[in-house]
């Protein structure tokens, strides 16, 4: 039997971007003091594991937001205020809101024309920890307050958030059941992705908490 299109949308949701070079809340979470460990998969493609599962188009509802109001270079912009700071990109997979940016520095997923998960690439030089944590702070609105930091099997750095900023950016999306895995409306994650030497050659913004 066909995959329903609310299973593969909770799927694409689920994926992290991965670089494909080679290929081309309420409130927050119940339990704040010990959500779940967010698990980092290993990496994918992009266009193998999300173009041929892809059924139907996504339903948008795009929030008025502007990027003004949600104070941030990055999580929950529109695609508009994204490319105003970024410039035009190309599409990573045809049928699938996904795009690529700066020569590959920047990919991510937009549900209801807001990015909803991005990746941010060091490509000739990986940063330290500290670096990278600076960077990601230009990428999600200035009122998100972390919950939890954890360190995953594989080393990885995970910082977990609550935004009401994030939660209002998404707060008209018909999307709205499926766009927060693990979490409540308003949370999300930053994973600080390790290099050699314990330096962070990506970091992945996604909405939820625990994605996979």
């Amino acid at each position: 039997m066909p995959n329903s299109p609310t299973l593969i949308l909770k799927f694409v949701l689920g994926l992290t971007l991965t670089l494909i070079l080679a290929a081309c809340g309420g409130e927050s979470p119940t339990n704040t003091t010990s959500p779940a460990t967010p698990t980092v998969p290993a990496t994918k493609s992009l266009v193998a594991g999300v173009a041929t599962n892809l059924a139907g188009p996504i339903t948008n509802a795009p929030s008025t937001l502007t990027q003004s109001q949600i104070q941030s270079q990055g999580l929950g912009l529109s695609k508009t205020d994204w490319e105003k700071l970024h410039g035009s990109g190309t599409t990573l997979a045809p049928g699938i809101p996904s795009f690529q940016y700066e020569k590959g520095q920047y990919q991510i997923i937009m549900i209801d024309d807001r990015v909803t998960q991005l990746q941010r690439y060091w490509l000739s030089q990986p940063v330290s920890l500290d670096m990278a944590k600076e960077e990601s702070k230009k990428l999600y609105p200035v009122d998100a307050k972390i919950i939890k930091s954890v360190v995953t099997s594989t080393k990885d750095n995970v910082d977990i958030f609550f935004s009401d900023i994030v939660k209002q950016a998404f707060a008209s999306s018909q999307n709205s059941g499926l766009l927060w895995p693990g979490g409540a409306p308003g949370n999300f994650t930053v994973t600080y992705r390790q290099a050699v030497n314990n330096q962070i050659n990506s970091l992945i913004i996604a909405l939820g908490v625990n994605p996979t």
